[in-house]
């Protein structure tokens, strides 16, 4: 019996001693070479909010010294490894305060086994996204958002048909976003938002039928809506806000219970700042009660009378309004704003609304000025109809070029009209 036993003790026993996966001594070697590529230090770190943010000494750990427990690369900040096989399969290195390039020579290439891989928030000071990264094709997570990265996205990224999750956000990628995005068919997430890509969304998104997060944001994308993005029935979020897309908004948008009965805490619809037209009323939102947000401002909608679809949906009516503002009329009013000096030495005795125009900001309320103090829009039309800026301390002098007089739909009889300082539209 004893004889039967003994293997099996002398396996438990040395298998708890290995409890910790031991690293490959080629995957070490390319991870210290990794380092020594790159820099390091505070001056590096992410800024914020003006201050400096993230983790400047996440590579301290990664040193050939301290025995084998501090040679071994498995115990380093940021690396993950397979605890049946011992190789690397995870790396994040995000906010590390690294400054470089990764380049095709890179050693971070011969980490094959990789599964997820973070490098966002740091600074590869402009480089391309080397097309060696399709040779990671294990990966299922790829993160290389605020990098400070220009260039297309390489060809190779096809070779990564594992990837459930994309990030190539903040950066400085240039033309099309490219159609071989389309056959990634395990995406879940992809966040292109924040580069410089033109031309109209590929038709081989229509293929990405799993995803529940598209984010295309904050681009250069023209053409209208496709009604392909209709068919992708797992979607949550879609944020296709300022880009240069035209046209109306396609009747898919209206039927998208997808997004309005999605688990998932966020659930929202930006198509902010584009150029997109067409009449809308209220009986559009019926379907989309479910939504967090829905946000249609700057562009040039029209919103119609609909007595009866404001009664049976109270709150799209405060929804839809709040989404509305031409963006001709916000551009004037910010101009007259900075016409005025506002100081409560300039306020009559009775008066203490001498910030009344801090609302009036491209960030307060997505910059929606029909939110603004002090101003009123029409609940059909959505152009601004009353400005009421008696008692608000102000200085300054209307010439005849001033931009007030580009605000055409202000209504005489309402001009004399008071709106409630801290009113909502």
């Amino acid at each position: 019996m004893f004889v039967y036993l003994f293997p099996l003790l002398f396996h438990l026993l040395t298998g708890a001693s290995h409890s910790v996966p031991r690293c490959r001594e080629d995957e070490r070697s390319a991870l210290m070479q990794l380092k020594q590529s790159l820099k390091e230090g505070p001056e590096y770190c992410s800024r914020f909010d003006i201050e400096p943010w993230g983790d400047d000494k996440k590579l301290e750990s990664w040193q050939l010294e301290g025995g084998q427990e501090g040679s071994n690369c498995c115990t380093w900040s940021g690396v993950q490894c397979d605890g049946r096989t011992n190789h690397v399969i995870g790396l994040d290195l995000s906010q590390a305060c690294i400054y470089g390039s990764i380049n095709s020579s890179s050693s971070l290439f011969r980490l094959v086994h990789l599964e997820n891989l973070d490098l966002s928030f740091n600074n590869f000071n402009f480089s391309p996204i080397p097309p060696e990264i399709g040779s990671l094709w294990r990966l299922t997570m790829l993160d290389l958002s605020a990098n400070v990265l220009t260039g297309e996205i390489p060809s190779s990224f096809s070779n990564l048909t594992r990837l459930s999750y994309l990030d190539l956000s903040v950066n400085q990628l240039t033309g099309q976003i490219p159609s071989f995005l389309g056959k990634i068919y395990k995406l879940s997430e992809l966040y292109l938002h924040g580069n410089q890509f033109t031309a109209q969304i590929p038709s081989s998104f229509q293929n990405l039928t799993q995803l529940s997060i598209l984010d295309l944001s904050q681009n250069q994308l023209t053409g209208h809506i496709p009604s392909f993005l209709g068919n992708l029935s797992q979607l949550s979020i879609l944020d296709l806000s300022l880009n240069q897309l035209t046209g109306q908004i396609p009747s898919f948008v209206w039927n998208l219970t997808q997004i309005s009965q999605a688990k998932s805490i966020d659930r929202y619809l930006n198509v902010y700042g584009n150029n997109l037209s067409g009449d809308l009323h209220l009986g559009m939102f019926s379907g989309l009660q479910g939504l967090m947000a829905l946000v249609l401002s700057f562009n040039d909608f029209t919103l119609l009378p609909e007595p009866n679809a404001s009664e049976s949906y109270p709150l799209l009516r405060s929804l839809a309004h709040a989404s509305l503002c031409h963006e001709s009329e916000s551009s004037a009013l910010l101009e007259l704003k900075q016409s005025f000096q506002e100081d409560s030495a300039y306020c009559f005795p009775s008066s203490d609304d001498y910030r009344m125009l801090k609302s009036w900001s491209e960030t307060k309320e997505g910059g929606n000025c029909c939110m603004w103090d002090g101003v009123k829009c029409d609940e059909q039309s959505g152009h601004g109809i009353v400005l009421a800026l008696s008692s608000a301390c102000l200085r300054g002098s209307i010439d005849f070029n001033s931009s007030l007089f580009g605000l055409v739909h202000l209504q005489h009889q309402a001009r004399s009209m008071r709106v409630p300082y801290s009113h909502t539209a």
